[in-house]
C-alpha cells in the first residue's frame, strides 16, 4: 500500500449527496496506479492523486463538459498522465466506474 493511505478508506469516508463517489473497481484501479506510479519515482503517485483531484472538480463543476463514450458513460482524460476517469451522472451524485 501506498504511504498516501488508503484510497479506499478516504473515498468512504468523504461520502456525501452532490459528490464524486468511485464503485470499488475504479477505487482500488487507482490505488493500483498510485502504488506504481510511487514505485517507479517516490512522490509520482502523490502528483496522480493530486491531477485526479483537479479531474474531479471539473466534473463536478460540469460534468456535461465531457464526452459521451458509451451509454451515457462520459470519459475525462488526465493531461500528465495515461489516465482516464469514466463517470456518469445519477442524480444528485457523479459516479467514477472505471479509472
Amino acid at each position: 500500500m501506498s504511504s498516501h493511505g488508503s484510497i479506499l478508506s478516504r473515498l468512504e469516508a468523504s461520502w456525501k449527496p452532490g459528490a464524486i463517489h468511485y464503485t470499488l473497481e475504479a477505487a482500488r484501479g487507482l490505488e493500483a496506479a498510485v502504488a506504481w506510479y510511487d514505485e517507479a519515482r517516490p512522490g509520482l503517485g502523490r502528483a496522480l492523486l493530486d491531477e485526479v483531484a483537479s479531474a474531479e472538480a471539473a466534473i463536478l463543476r460540469s460534468p456535461r463538459a465531457f464526452r459521451v463514450v458509451h451509454r451515457g458513460t462520459r470519459r475525462y482524460l488526465l493531461r500528465r498522465f495515461p489516465f482516464q476517469l469514466l463517470f456518469r451522472q445519477e442524480r444528485e451524485e457523479i459516479v467514477i466506474a472505471s479509472s
